[in-house]
This record gives C-alpha cells, sequence and structure tokens, in this order.
C-alpha cells in the first residue's frame, strides 16, 4: 500500500471518529440544556412557590400566638389576613403550573 493511500485512509478514520464524537457530544448538551430549562423555568418558580407557602405558615402560627396575648385583636386580624392572602397566591401559583398532577388536586381540595 502507497503512503499516500495510508494517510487517506489515516484521515478518513480520524474524520469518521470525530464527527462521532462530535455528535455525541452535540446530543448530550442538547439534554443539558433541555435539563437547564426546565430546573430554570419549571423547578425554582415550584420550589420559591413552596418555600413562600412554608413561611407564610410559620408566620401565621406566629401571628395566632400573638393574637391570643394581645388586647389589640384587630391589628392581629390584618396581619393574619395579609398572610392567609400571600399563602393563597403562592399556591394558586403552584396550582396553575401543574393544572394535571391529581396528587396537587387531592391536597388542594
Amino acid at each position: 500500500m502507497k503512503l499516500s493511500s495510508k494517510i487517506l485512509l489515516c484521515y478518513i478514520i480520524t474524520l469518521v471518529i470525530s464527527g462521532g464524537i462530535a455528535m455525541q457530544i452535540y446530543y448530550s448538551g442538547s439534554t443539558a440544556q433541555t435539563q437547564v430549562e426546565r430546573l430554570t423555568y419549571q423547578n425554582i418558580p415550584d420550589l420559591e412557590a413552596i418555600s413562600v407557602m412554608h413561611t407564610q405558615i410559620v408566620e401565621q402560627e406566629r401571628i395566632l400566638y400573638e393574637y391570643y396575648a394581645t388586647t389589640n385583636t384587630d391589628i392581629m386580624r390584618v396581619r393574619l389576613s395579609r398572610t392567609q392572602h400571600s399563602f393563597e397566591a403562592a399556591r394558586e401559583e403552584l396550582r396553575k403550573n401543574h393544572l394535571n398532577n391529581r396528587h396537587l388536586k387531592e391536597i388542594s381540595t
């Protein structure tokens, strides 16, 4: 076999291998991009809504303890109403993001 044929064969083999590696990298990158988009646009907002709900529940508990210890119940009722409104807004946002999730429907009823 001539030297030029060997060089051409090596070039073709190298081209095929590098093409395969490039395709593998492209598909791996595509999968990673899909996961990042799902995390950014779905999971993080959901976790934020859940965090708000948790914070409002803790705040409501604190307000209720203060409610029984104070004589000015009107202020406590306003504060309790505000926290309840924030909780409901976060729950509604979570519900909108997962309209077809039957587990969430069971919880919200």
